[in-house]
């Protein structure tokens, strides 16, 4: 009877661990932030500024790819060329809409 009422303590440990457990799920940063992220993907030989609403957040290099993490909702994107144009510098534009804990990329 003694180790009837030992295990039994033991699978209730057991199955409380278990419930406790399971219902403490660590919400993400990105939830917590209210964040996604925008990639720029540059497929040019040159490198350009990149903006969100007017706002610079950086370069990104010929070729290559920068990420940001931004509040989530609609944004404007452009990236501006920063050298290697004869007159005037290319410019490319367009929207994305950035959900909760998502990636976007823009490609040029």
């Amino acid at each position: 009877m003694k180790n009837f009422l030992l295990n039994l303590k033991l699978v209730f440990v057991l199955i409380s661990l278990t419930i406790f457990s399971s219902s403490c799920k660590k919400t993400p940063e990105c939830e917590l932030a209210g964040s996604g992220e925008i990639t720029f993907v540059n497929s040019k030989p040159d490198p350009y500024y990149c903006y969100v609403n007017t706002t610079y957040l950086g370069d990104v290099a010929p070729g290559s790819s920068v990420t940001f993490t931004l509040q989530a909702g609609t944004k404007q994107i452009s990236v501006e060329q920063e050298s290697g144009f004869t007159l005037y510098p290319n410019i490319f534009t367009g929207t994305r809409t950035l959900d909760l804990c998502e990636s976007e990329a823009f490609s040029f």
